[in-house]
C-alpha cells in the first residue's frame, strides 16, 4: 500500500485472527486448533441395563460382592446385574458392542465365570481407545436382599476392577 502511496492506518487486533500467509501460519493455527480442542474434553456417557430372574441358591452376587440369601440370579456367568450393566456402559462409550459380543452365553467357557472378568475387559477396551472413566454408577433397585450395609464394599470392589 505504501508503495502505491495508499496511507497506511494501523488499528488494534487480536492474536486469535491469525492469517495464512505463510506455511509456517498454517502450523501455527493447527497447533492453536489442537490446544483448543483440549479445553473441550471428549465426554461420552453409557448406559447399562440388566435383569435376572431369581432361582434357588444361597446368595446373590452384586457389583462383585457376595451378598447372603435364600435364593441367587439365574444365569450363564455368575449373573452379576450390577456389573453386567456395568460392562454394558462401559462398551457402549468406545462403540465396542455389549457384553453379549464379547462375552455369548452360547460360549462354555463364561459358564459361572465372575463378572469382574467382563469389566475389566471392557475397562481395559475404553483405554485402549484412548478413553479414560472418570465416574460410574449403578443404580440396583431391588425389594431384597438389601444393599445399604453392603454398599462400601460393593463400591471398594468397582474401584479395584475399574483401577
Amino acid at each position: 500500500a505504501e508503495w502505491a502511496q495508499i496511507p497506511v492506518k494501523i488499528v488494534p487486533g487480536s492474536p486469535d485472527n491469525v492469517k495464512l500467509t505463510w506455511a509456517r501460519d498454517i502450523a501455527l493455527a493447527d497447533e492453536r486448533l489442537s490446544s483448543a480442542q483440549q479445553r473441550f474434553p471428549d465426554i461420552r456417557t453409557g448406559n447399562g441395563y440388566d435383569v435376572h430372574a431369581f432361582e434357588p441358591g444361597d446368595h446373590v452376587t452384586l457389583c462383585g460382592v457376595a451378598i447372603p440369601y435364600d435364593r441367587k440370579l439365574s444365569g450363564h456367568s455368575d449373573a452379576d446385574v450390577g456389573l453386567h450393566a456395568l460392562t454394558d456402559a462401559l462398551l457402549a462409550t468406545c462403540g465396542a458392542g455389549d457384553i453379549g459380543t464379547h462375552f455369548p452365553p452360547s460360549d462354555p467357557q463364561w459358564k459361572g465365570a465372575a463378572s469382574r472378568i467382563f469389566v475389566e475387559h471392557a475397562a481395559k477396551l475404553v483405554r485402549e481407545r484412548g478413553g479414560r472413566i472418570a465416574n460410574a454408577d449403578i443404580t440396583l433397585i431391588c425389594e431384597a436382599p438389601r444393599v445399604g450395609p453392603h454398599r462400601v464394599a460393593m463400591t471398594e470392589a468397582l474401584s479395584t476392577m475399574l483401577g
